[in-house]
Parts: C-alpha cells; sequence; structure tokens
C-alpha cells in the first residue's frame, strides 16, 4: 500500500522532487554521451573502460535516486520531461496528482482509469476534498 497525499503535502515535497529530478536529468544526459564515448573509443582500451566505469556509476545513482522517490511515495513517470505522479484520494476514489519539472505547484490530476491529466481548478469539489484529507 502506498501513502495517499494532501494538495499540501504534495506541493511541500516539490522542492526536494525537484532536485532529485535534476540530478536524474543531468545524469541520464551524461549517461547517454558516455554510452556514444564508449561506443566511439577503441575496443578494450584503458579510455573505454574508464568510461564504462564512469556510466556503471551514474546508472547506480539514478538506481538511488528513484529509490528515494519511491521511498518518498512519489512515482516518477518520465525522467526526461521530469514528470512524476504523487497518489491521492477524492472520497473513495484514489488519484494521481501529476507534478512536472519547472513547475511551482501541482496543477493536474488524473484518475487511475485514465491517463488524461485535468486541470484541478476544473473542478472544484476535487480540490476541496484532497485538501480536507
Amino acid at each position: 500500500m502506498f501513502k495517499l497525499f494532501s494538495i499540501k503535502e504534495a506541493n511541500n515535497l516539490i522542492p526536494q522532487v525537484d532536485s532529485l529530478m535534476g540530478t536524474m536529468q543531468e545524469n541520464m544526459t551524461d549517461i547517454l554521451r558516455l554510452r556514444q564515448e564508449i561506443a566511439d573509443a577503441a575496443p578494450f582500451s584503458i579510455e573505454g573502460r574508464n568510461k564504462a566505469q564512469e556510466l556503471h556509476f551514474l546508472v547506480r545513482d539514478v538506481q538511488d535516486l528513484k529509490g528515494q522517490l519511491d521511498r518518498m511515495g512519489v512515482f516518477v513517470k518520465d525522467v526526461s520531461s521530469g514528470l512524476v505522479e504523487i497518489p491521492s484520494q477524492v472520497g473513495a476514489e484514489v488519484v494521481y496528482l501529476t507534478w512536472e519539472k519547472g513547475q511551482n505547484s501541482i496543477t493536474h490530476y488524473h484518475r487511475l482509469s485514465e491517463g488524461t491529466s485535468l486541470p484541478l481548478r476544473s473542478e472544484p469539489s476535487l480540490s476541496q476534498a484532497i485538501v480536507q484529507l
């Protein structure tokens, strides 16, 4: 079972989530660069081995960062865009609050059965129901 967050609780997580996602994105950029550099390096060269070790370190770091987000109760949906989902509840229905890197606060959600994000403001009862949790 996972924790359900109010909008306020989820918004309070944003600075930490933003920092972790930023580091993940930087690492992923470096991973892609290193993969190309390894492919371009001479086979079995010291340069290639050093880059492979650096790549391994970055992959483990990304896994650790994702683990930190998982333990916080935040689900990474897409690293490249910085999209995450944070579980919440409206009445008896569990929904995901969605946040994307660069946003100052959570403004959208989606139902578990639907992938389409809906603005929180479009349903005032939703915002009120989540805040009351």
